[in-house]
């Protein structure tokens, strides 16, 4: 039993070794653009792109905090970093928040993110709602 376990994380560390190998090269060929600077308010255009960028800031939070954080806590987080979000982006008038001009919409747009981020409501109902105060979730095109 212990050849056989000693056996199989070998074969995982070769195969742990070349997707590391691919993981690089992939890389380096992803990596042989014109040099463009990487478009930030991309993620900020719609409510739908927003929406997407908490998650992935709650994952990098996630690491900072202790391994036994109670998933309560863990929730909360990434409510408030929803909120947060949103103010710095308003603050920083980027993508469709530049068109926000009361400090509440992007607070009510922070919510609105972060229910739907933690998959409490669907994208299209938070946008309905929000539209049905008034504000915009998208940025015009003029």
């Amino acid at each position: 039993m212990k050849t056989m376990i000693k056996s199989i994380s070998k074969f995982g560390r070769h195969i742990f070794t070349l997707a590391i190998i691919m993981l690089f090269t992939s890389i380096n060929l992803f990596a042989q653009g014109n040099g463009a600077p990487i478009d930030f308010q991309a993620n900020f255009l719609t409510f739908t792109s927003f929406v997407l960028v908490v998650p992935i800031v709650v994952e990098f939070i996630k690491r900072i905090l202790p391994k036994d954080t109670s998933s309560i806590a863990i929730q909360i987080v990434s409510w408030i970093t929803g909120v947060a979000l949103a103010m710095l982006a308003w603050v920083f008038n980027l993508g469709f928040f530049a068109e926000i001009v009361i400090w509440w919409e992007a607070l009510a747009v922070g919510i609105g993110a972060s229910l739907v981020a933690n998959g409490i409501f669907d994208t299209g109902l938070i946008t309905w709602l929000l539209s049905l105060v008034g504000i915009k979730t998208e940025k015009s095109l003029t």
